[in-house]
């Protein structure tokens, strides 16, 4: 898989995932168990650095590309 979050979506990702996470675990009600569901989502992007949502539909981050520089040789 090509990587399309950069640095910063990704570690936006990871914080956000890990707020929502830390909110459900703290308030331990039945009723936000779907939010702990959700928070994963946001961490397991951001450990890989891979969105499935942005691949289908064909967004790219421009930060995560590096430039393609080519090596020419003078003979």
């Amino acid at each position: 898989m090509e990587r399309n979050i950069s640095r910063t979506d990704r570690t936006f990702r990871l914080l956000f995932g890990i707020a929502i996470a830390l909110y459900v675990l703290l308030t331990l009600e039945y009723e936000y168990f779907i939010w702990g569901l959700v928070a994963l989502f946001p961490i397991i992007t951001a450990i890989i650095s891979w969105c499935p949502i942005q691949y289908y539909l064909g967004l790219k981050d421009k930060k995560c590309y590096a430039p393609s520089h080519s090596i020419t040789t003078r003979l």
